[in-house]
């Protein structure tokens, strides 16, 4: 019996369903990366505007500290921060003599500026800002009146105002701003200090 050699074929390349299937899984991880890099990039831009409330706040009371307020109501406190050199260099737009905005560089992005309150023996300070308002919860959270004894009042949205002893409820700021990640053109989030 002879036998027949049959010549190998050899055959090079993908089927089909193993194309597909590496397509589906590079979706899979494009879709899975951009979701984690715009949620990183969201709790950076909220943490640079809660640090910039901060340092704005520290800052002020710091300049401040040796009056008994923080001047007529309106005055504005942000040329007397520029001019004793309090704002950081990363916040500083030296040419326009403002404070830079964590979302925009449009004028009265951030706003700081004294106010008489009532309910409080002694003034205030405001400070404004210009925020997306999808993002306006979470750092309203960062401030809530009721947990940090130096807030007084948080204004959102145009519309919304808690007061220290208010119910801080996040779903009624979130719908109230809604999920627009546009900078408005003027402040729409304000933090009153004591």
């Amino acid at each position: 019996m002879l036998k027949i050699k049959q010549a190998a074929h050899k055959h090079y390349g993908f089927t089909l369903l193993e194309l597909l299937l590496v397509v589906g899984i590079a979706a899979i991880l494009i879709v899975a990366g951009i979701t984690t890099y715009n949620l990183v990039t969201r709790g950076n831009q909220v943490n640079e505007t809660i640090r910039l409330v901060n340092i704005l706040a520290d800052q002020t009371r710091r300049l401040y500290g040796s009056q008994n307020n923080y001047g007529a109501s309106g005055a504005n406190i942000e040329t007397a921060l520029f001019n004793v050199g309090a704002i950081p260099a990363k916040y500083k737009d030296v040419a326009n003599a403002q404070i830079i905005s964590p979302y925009s560089a449009i004028a009265n992005a951030v706003k700081v500026e004294a106010l008489e309150l009532p309910a409080v023996s002694l003034g205030g300070f405001v400070i404004y800002l210009a925020v997306p308002p999808a993002l306006v919860p979470e750092i309203a959270a960062a401030f809530d009146p009721n947990k940090n004894t130096n807030v007084h009042v948080i204004r959102y949205c145009g519309f919304g105002a808690i007061f220290a002893g208010d119910t801080f409820d996040l779903s009624a700021i979130s719908s109230t701003c809604g999920n627009s990640t546009t900078v408005p053109s003027d402040e729409n989030f304000g933090i009153l200090f004591k």
